[in-house]
């Protein structure tokens, strides 16, 4: 779904499983992030993130529903937060803001 909503952008996805790694290789090549938070241990990826490059927007998607973990992401450095089920336009509109910057 990823590819359909930013399919008027001339952004190239790319899935990786280990963000960390990828993110070390070719950061310099990626203009924002998308991290799909499936438990409460990635959320160290924003920071490590934020430390090679700080001025790379970072979209964290997540299930959790916590106020503490939202205050986390955010006090890592992510630029955006949104609970699951994705409300597309929302995400887009986010998006698109964000590559603005």
């Amino acid at each position: 779904l990823y590819n359909i909503i930013l399919s008027h952008t001339k952004i190239q996805i790319i899935r990786y499983n280990n963000q960390l790694d990828f993110y070390y290789k070719e950061y310099n090549k990626i203009d924002i992030i998308l991290i799909n938070l499936s438990n409460s241990d990635d959320l160290h990826l924003v920071k490590k993130i934020k430390l090679i490059n700080i001025n790379i927007p970072i979209v964290v998607i997540t299930g959790f529903i916590s106020e503490d973990i939202e205050k986390q992401i955010y006090e890592n450095g992510a630029d955006f937060f949104m609970i699951k089920p994705i409300n597309w336009n929302i995400l887009k509109e986010k998006i698109d803001e964000l590559l603005k910057k």
